[in-house]
């Protein structure tokens, strides 16, 4: 085995209601908060805007909403939060969403305690310092990115992705509910166990190690969990079990095992 250094300092509240207790979570860090997430009119059509946005209000936060996130979160749109963010300096970010809106708000965390551009902090041209604390609600199980410190994001005027890490990205605390992905059509929900696989296969493809039993084992066991879980998903969207176990091994597909 190669040498590593393991730490997963991110606080996981998982199950059924957990977005409920966002609003206590949100508080302890602050009265304002942040919340960056995808087309507005979208996250209000499937209901997840309101769940969120409810507990906030109940424990009386200001909420600075931010949205527009893309699939493939990019440089561009992230300078704009980061001006925001800049002027109305929340306590916390809240990132409500699948990997692509975590990503960005990363960015975000980074750029906004730093004079120097987010591209240049990106590409490492530039040195990542403090970060402000960030919170997930995980809506799309997909790219573990709510509880590991790696981001990827486009420059779309430069034609360029790019990821990096640092330990300040690792998410402060991640709420997994998995009433949230309840809503998700069943072909976005094949789509998001593809990513995972393919997430898994990563390291179980690519490494050249002679002897790693229990990785390789693990990776196998992941991808039949998976593939167990859309077995039942394609016949009941709604079986409570598969979409939190599904939950789960998404946020696992890159944290689980090192080789």
């Amino acid at each position: 085995m190669q040498s590593f250094d393991l730490c997963l300092p991110t606080k996981i509240v998982f199950g059924e209601g957990s977005v409920q207790k966002l609003g206590g979570i949100a508080k302890e860090f602050g009265k304002k908060v942040f919340l960056i997430t995808y087309d507005q009119a979208l996250m209000q059509q499937i209901g997840l805007y309101d769940q969120v946005l409810e507990p906030l209000q109940k424990e009386g936060l200001e909420v600075i909403k931010f949205f527009g996130v893309k699939s493939n979160p990019t440089v561009e749109h992230a300078r704009e939060a980061i001006k925001i963010v800049k002027k109305e300096k929340p306590d916390v970010i809240i990132a409500l969403g699948g990997g692509s809106v975590i990503d960005e708000a990363k960015a975000v965390s980074i750029g906004a305690c730093t004079s120097a551009d987010i591209w240049d902090l990106v590409t490492g041209k530039e040195p990542i310092g403090d970060a402000i604390p960030i919170i997930t609600v995980v809506t799309i199980p997909a790219t573990s990115s709510e509880m590991n410190c790696i981001s990827v994001i486009s420059y779309e005027a430069l034609h360029r992705k790019e990821g990096f890490s640092n330990p300040c990205l690792y998410p402060k605390i991640s709420i997994l509910d998995p009433k949230l992905t309840y809503s998700i059509p069943i072909k976005q929900t094949a789509y998001s166990a593809a990513d995972i696989i393919s997430h898994l296969f990563e390291g179980y493809l690519t490494h050249t190690d002679a002897f790693v039993p229990m990785q390789n084992k693990y990776c196998e066991s992941m991808v039949k969990t998976i593939i167990e879980c859309m077995d039942i998903l394609l016949e009941d969207p709604q079986n409570a079990q598969a979409r939190a176990m599904m939950m789960w091994a998404a946020t696992y597909s890159w944290n689980g095992f090192q080789y």
